[in-house]
């Protein structure tokens, strides 16, 4: 391990604004935003250090999905799930019913056979 460098072996440069890329060197050092950067100063920045393919360590997320989007991916879930536990339902109740009639089948052997008697 050697110290003051990432684990991917890039040297650790913070970069707070676009100044601060021309001092970079891409082949040994990779930037990470400060915390103060904003959401477009960093678009900008992230723009610039692709071309000069300079490493991100903190890159920006990747496009969050929007509230209809997970509100969609949650109902197509919910329903999946609805399926299956009604799928299973079913088949408890198949089983319930095919049991109730063997036995009530039984039964009326048995009785019929006491009849005769």
């Amino acid at each position: 391990m050697v110290r003051n460098l990432h684990p991917s072996g890039y040297e650790e440069v913070m970069v707070r604004n676009l100044d601060d890329l021309a001092k970079i060197d891409p082949k040994s050092q990779a930037i990470r935003f400060a915390h103060t950067v904003g959401m477009k100063k960093r678009a900008e920045i992230s723009v610039r250090a692709e071309e000069r393919r300079i490493h991100i360590l903190n890159p920006l997320p990747k496009e969050k999905p929007t509230e209809k989007e997970k509100k969609t991916e949650e109902a197509e879930e919910a329903t999946t799930e609805d399926v299956v536990e009604e799928a299973e339902k079913t088949e408890k109740e198949v089983k319930t019913e095919a049991e109730g009639e063997n036995a009530e089948e039984s039964e009326e052997k048995t009785s019929g056979e006491e009849s005769k008697d």
